[in-house]
């Protein structure tokens, strides 16, 4: 499967998934869970800048 798009994701578990290079629906990550790595990837999407 190449570029496979996922869109429901409430109450999935993505924390021990490779999603690179999986399509989503940012509206439809609601309620998914995701490592810590993900989630800064993610927040890049929506352009969220994280500071320490």
């Amino acid at each position: 499967m190449i570029n496979p798009e996922i869109e429901y994701t409430e109450k999935i578990d993505f924390s021990n998934c490779d999603i690179q290079g999986v399509s989503f629906n940012l509206q439809n990550l609601k309620g998914c869970k995701l490592n810590t790595y993900q989630a800064i990837d993610i927040s890049k999407l929506l352009g969220i800048i994280i500071k320490d």
